[in-house]
């Protein structure tokens, strides 16, 4: 296939079919926090939110929501990585 992995279709679904998965073990409805910034995993430097229950952040999204972010960027938090940290 041509998937780049850049989890747009995930941000675009219109049926909510596709989902995220978030780094904690159970999926119910958290409150959630939200931080704004720059990625600084690459040269791109995009503006992106990632969203935090306590410390623990879930999710990183671009700010515009119709970027498409990098792989590096958006599947950050699957490798452990906090963008906003680096």
């Amino acid at each position: 296939t041509q998937c780049s992995h850049c989890g747009l279709c995930v941000s675009v679904c219109p049926t909510g079919a596709l989902t995220e998965k978030l780094p904690l073990a159970k999926s119910v409805p958290l409150k959630e926090t939200v931080r704004q910034g720059i990625c600084g995993l690459c040269e791109e430097e995009c503006e992106i939110k990632v969203t935090y229950y306590g410390n623990t952040p879930l999710r990183v999204l671009p700010v515009d929501g119709g970027k498409k972010l990098c792989e590096k960027g958006r599947f950050a938090l699957v490798n452990g990585v906090d963008p906003l940290k680096k």
